[in-house]
């Protein structure tokens, strides 16, 4: 999924799909081999579970160049999606910087890295 054409691909179904079912997408990270995503839902579970369905479905689809109604004969995801609730303030800034950590891990960088890219954010909040 990392294949820049993917990548393009999988970023344009998730901004469409989160449009079609009012998801707001605060921060969102491709590892290659799966995706995390920070999000509020939308007021009804359905639309949210519309949403999850939509972009499970249509990433498989795209990355297999599997046709609608024509298997590929092996399964995509190795997994059912996992979500959890979480609370506005430290809880969301601590997510936050975890999908940007996947972010990055995905983009190549170390361990080390993160450390620097942490420490230069926090002091700049207390700038």
């Amino acid at each position: 999924m990392l294949l820049p054409r993917h990548r393009k691909q999988i970023l344009a179904i998730v901004r469409k799909q989160a449009r079609t079912f009012e998801v707001k997408v605060y921060r969102y990270a491709n590892s290659g081999n799966h995706l995390h995503f920070l999000v509020r839902p939308p007021r009804t579970r359905a639309q949210f579970v519309g949403f999850t369905k939509a972009i499970t479905g249509l990433i498989a689809r795209t990355v297999t160049q599997a046709r609608r109604g024509k298997k590929v004969g092996l399964r995509f995801w190795d997994k059912r999606p996992f979500s959890r609730i979480i609370r506005w303030g430290r809880a969301f800034q601590c997510c936050a910087r975890y999908v940007t950590r996947n972010t990055l891990e995905a983009m190549g960088f170390e361990e080390a890295d993160f450390i620097d890219y942490e420490l230069k954010s926090w002091r700049s909040k207390g700038s």
